[in-house]
């Protein structure tokens, strides 16, 4: 399969709905009402609903889709997003965003509309387009082709002396070595599901909440209820369409709150094809066009090792979980930047949000050093003095905990 077949296949609408909606913003909850009188749906167990999951054939969707992020963050200025576009880290992490999504075997598109303007990414299977009205910037990639692909893992592999090109990280085209898809062949949706739930017991209670509406569709509820003490999540609510049996809203509530911390869902949406001329993009007149080349840097002498760039290799981030199910902590440690660093690095920054996130993030100290914490509705994080970032959606406790246990 070559490089741009790879890209075209990518584009399984089946799981779009969570993963392009859920995945392309940090997921919220659906502001559409509930309506008020009840909904008629025949019972069906958490079982059954994760089976419904499993059997969905939903080959295309197109809708209005509305974040909402409340995760009690600091007051942080309003600032215009990348390229103008009025989505700013601020408005995305505590804030409403309104997306319109289409999506089929044809593309999919999704546009951002802004307090400043419109963000469109386009896509047709073989090449991607960023678009942004503001200030009229396109951003064009095409992924690499096959050859162009053994041309860059080659120089990977004379950049590593000793190194061949099957053990070779293939960090260019994202292919793993084998498939865990195909251990799961042989099962059925039901065979799935029970996995599923066996996998889940052990940290998560699974029921089921009542039946509702998204989008003004009939939906049932499964609900998943964290046993993790010292987690931020106290559930996580996914609405699964009745009749497409796919996730059409995601709720996830705090513990600090009670409230929905976390959401994402469709306001209105059709599961009819959209017309493919909706994912063909033509750069508007005057526009300012950049065509990012992927493979740069893949055959400088020590590309990915820190050679070459004036970076110990042995002072890059090394990832660490601490921590167990949903109560598991990220510790990112040996980062080149300490929190020194990163305060002057985020002043000189365009963007404002990033400086006075840092400035209203309150010192502490412990047996684990000392460093700034921010805690919000749903995320803790701790950036040390000796250049730990330590992160996960737990209590402060929980994450200081972490940070003695790798000091």
């Amino acid at each position: 399969m070559s490089g741009r077949a790879g890209f075209a296949h990518a584009r399984s609408v089946r799981w779009l709905l969570p993963v392009a909606v859920a995945g392309a913003v940090i997921g919220t909850t659906l502001l559409a009402p509930a309506v008020a009188a009840s909904v008629d749906l025949p019972d069906k167990t958490a079982e059954q609903l994760l089976t419904d999951l499993q059997g969905a054939d939903v080959t295309a969707v197109q809708g209005t889709v509305v974040v909402d992020a409340d995760l009690g963050l600091p007051s942080l200025p309003s600032v215009a997003g990348p390229h103008g576009s009025g989505l700013g880290v601020a408005d995305l992490l505590d804030g409403t965003t309104t997306l319109r999504v289409w999506a089929s075997h044809d593309g999919l598109r999704v546009a951002a509309l802004g307090s400043l303007g419109e963000t469109d990414v386009v896509t047709d299977g073989t090449q991607l387009w960023v678009w942004s009205s503001d200030d009229s910037t396109v951003t064009h990639v095409v992924p690499p082709t096959d050859a162009e692909l053994a041309a860059a893992r080659d120089a990977l592999a004379a950049a590593h002396p000793g190194a061949t090109g099957e053990d070779t990280p293939s960090v260019l085209d994202g292919a793993a070595a084998t498939d865990p898809r195909a251990a799961l062949a042989n099962l059925t949706p039901d065979q799935l599901s029970t996995l599923v739930l066996a996998a889940l017991e052990p940290t998560t209670q699974v029921t089921t909440g009542p039946a509702t509406r998204v989008a003004g569709r009939p939906a049932y509820q499964l609900v998943l209820t964290p046993t993790d003490p010292g987690t931020l999540i106290a559930s996580v609510t996914i609405a699964i369409d009745a009749a497409e049996r796919v996730p059409t809203q995601l709720t996830v509530t705090s513990t600090v709150t009670g409230e929905p911390a976390l959401t994402v869902g469709y306001t209105s949406v059709s599961f009819t094809a959209p017309d493919p001329s909706v994912f063909t993009f033509t750069p508007p007149a005057g526009a300012t066009v950049t065509e990012p080349d992927l493979l740069s840097g893949a055959g400088k002498s020590g590309a990915g090792t820190g050679a070459g760039t004036g970076e110990d290799p042995a002072s890059r981030a090394t990832p660490q979980v601490v921590g167990e199910g949903w109560a598991s902590v990220l510790v990112l440690s040996g980062s080149a930047t300490d929190l020194a660093g990163a305060e002057a690095q985020a002043a000189d920054s365009a963007d404002p949000t990033l400086s006075a996130l840092l400035t209203a993030m309150p010192q502490v100290s412990g047996d684990w050093g000392s460093g700034r914490l921010l805690t919000t509705n749903l995320l803790s994080v701790l950036l040390t003095d000796d250049g730990r970032t330590i992160v996960g959606a737990v209590d402060r406790a929980t994450l200081e905990v972490a940070a003695s246990s790798t000091r």
